[in-house]
């Protein structure tokens, strides 16, 4: 009828980053516990990733960077991936917000640097993939001037969905995004989808 074991969920939690786990399987075909005469199944070898837990990120100490659609920047805290943009030469990234563009810093929500999309009015998307996973993330979203969507997702599908409907005309709208899991679920990944410029920063991340 098959075999069920419980994981050894506290051991797996002490192995190394880059070290192998290997897991053997063997069975007596004549229904006896006899270790010598069973058949042993292949060996499935696993390397592990043991990434350390993150709870804060505002990339201040991350080097500005640009990405075209289907590039990915790969931070300690996440894989940040540009997905697709309607625009022709749009860039997306980590960089400073531009004072002479009009966009100050916002006290406590954006300084320094923060991901940012295309400037461009098109559409477009990024993906934000956490080396861990949470109950419960947070973040500003600053210099809102378009309609925007965030998918909470899990590694099975999505666990959430918010939409942010700009009614301010030209006036930019800075707010918090928070998102807490439904029971049982956490969250490994949020789709940012928008079109124009904004800025995400100061990303907070609870167990």
């Amino acid at each position: 009828d098959g075999l069920s074991v419980l994981a050894p969920v506290e051991w797996l939690k002490t192995l190394k980053d880059g070290s192998e786990l290997t897991i053997a399987c063997a069975v007596n075909l004549d229904g006896s516990a006899n270790e010598a005469e069973a058949v042993k199944f292949p060996l499935r070898t696993y390397s592990i990733k043991a990434y350390p837990l993150i709870l804060s990120e505002d990339f201040d100490d991350k080097p500005a960077q640009r990405i075209r659609a289907g590039e990915s920047i790969d931070l300690p805290s996440m894989t940040i991936t540009y997905d697709f943009t309607t625009g022709i030469d749009g860039y997306a990234g980590i960089r400073t917000h531009d004072d002479s563009l009009g966009t100050p810093a916002v006290p406590g929500m954006l300084a320094h640097h923060a991901v940012a999309p295309s400037s461009w009015d098109d559409d477009q998307q990024i993906t934000f993939r956490f080396k861990s996973a949470y109950s419960r993330v947070r973040f500003a979203n600053t210099y809102r001037y378009q309609d925007v969507d965030y998918r909470f997702c899990d590694d099975f599908g999505q666990v959430g969905f918010i939409r942010y409907t700009h009614t301010s005309g030209s006036v930019p709208q800075h707010g918090w995004i928070d998102f807490s899991a439904p029971s049982g679920r956490k969250i490994t990944s949020i789709e940012f989808r928008t079109r124009g410029g904004t800025y995400l920063d100061y990303f907070t991340f609870w167990v």
